[in-house]
């Protein structure tokens, strides 16, 4: 799941062709709605209705992420 801020970045395009092996969900905030905090709680809730079992949020700041953090 990406939620994200309608950025022209083309972060929807770059996580939609990305090849996974489960469903991809992107979800955006409405046009004119500003702010971090609308993101989480669309992370959240679109957690809650796909009865997720665990939710990680990772920032896209983040520059020293690596694969090991998740694990």
């Amino acid at each position: 799941m990406n939620v994200h801020n309608n950025s022209p970045d083309n972060t929807k395009g770059a996580f939609l062709n990305l090849d996974t092996k489960v469903p991809k969900l992107y979800i955006s905030r409405p046009e004119g709605v500003k702010g971090k905090g609308r993101n989480i709680r669309n992370l959240f809730q679109g957690s809650v209705e796909l009865g997720a079992k665990v939710t990680v949020m990772v920032d896209a700041d983040l520059k020293s992420i690596t694969p090991q953090w998740i694990q």
